[in-house]
């Protein structure tokens, strides 16, 4: 890092500076000559700059204008933003861009949940590389909701001192592909589980008609709304339960939420 920056911990500012993890994060993403390459939080463009020699294109965004004079003379198929990442991955979604097709990146460790938040509905992302938090690493795993739409891989950790200024935490490279879905898995929990996240604000009951009822669409079985409020009387789910928003019931009773409606419609004749 260079020794006149001085990093902004309310950025989360921790720069990888570790060549071996560079050149490992580049082998992990698989580049193809073809691939559009979003970076989040490029820094001095370390990682950039290797990104570039594979890709076709690297579009790499940065909230921190400071890093302009370390940019600037960036390869010709470098595109670089200032900005908030979050907002533009919001703007990319609203236009339906697409613009790129894999995530490689060491972002700022506040910003790996959000980017996951993103990606379940970014079928067009066929592979995401990140360095995140150990910790953090174990946590998605164990989401019922991040679980049902990611195939998630640890690859290698990596140690503190790869970073400069050294975090408090350990890190690992992660590697996050789309599950295939319903039509290929066929794996009816997953797929409530899913409709349900897409839904958060709505209430369960209601979430999980709508849910039934996609799953008639893409099993090829007509579930009627009469019927999909059977398949929930059925489950036995509390009513107290079903009145309550998606987004306030904890990630636990979700888990067994999406079982138990996926055993009821197995025994279910439609």
């Amino acid at each position: 890092m260079n020794k006149s920056f001085t990093p902004n911990s309310n950025l989360d500012q921790h720069f990888l500076v570790d060549k071996e993890t560079i050149s490992d994060l580049v082998k992990y993403s698989n580049i193809k000559k073809d691939d559009v390459i979003l970076e989040i939080g490029p820094g001095f463009g370390e990682l950039t700059k290797e990104l570039s020699k594979k890709a076709k294109k690297i579009i790499a965004v940065d909230i921190d204008e400071r890093f302009k004079e370390y940019l600037i003379n960036m390869p010709k198929n470098v595109e670089i933003h200032f900005g908030n990442a979050l907002n533009y991955l919001k703007k990319e979604r609203e236009e339906k861009s697409r613009v790129f097709n894999k995530i490689v990146s060491s972002p700022p460790y506040n910003l790996c949940e959000q980017i996951l938040q993103y990606l379940a509905l970014a079928k067009h992302v066929e592979k995401t590389i990140l360095i995140v938090p150990t910790r953090f690493s174990k946590k998605v795993q164990e989401n019922p909701f991040f679980n049902s739409f990611f195939n998630f891989r640890v690859l290698r950790e990596v140690p503190k001192e790869s970073f400069d200024p050294i975090p408090r935490v350990n890190s690992a490279i992660l590697e996050i592909t789309n599950k295939e879905g319903y039509e290929k898995d066929k794996d009816i929990s997953a797929f409530i589980k899913r409709k349900l996240y897409m839904h958060e604000k709505s209430k369960l009951k209601n979430a999980l008609v709508g849910a039934i009822i996609d799953f008639g669409k893409v099993s090829k079985q007509k579930i009627t709304k009469n019927k999909a409020k059977e398949i929930i009387d059925k489950s036995q789910i509390k009513k107290k339960t079903l009145g309550e928003q998606v987004k306030h019931i904890s990630k636990e009773v979700l888990k067994e939420i999406g079982k138990i409606i996926a055993e009821v419609i197995l025994v279910s004749p439609f």
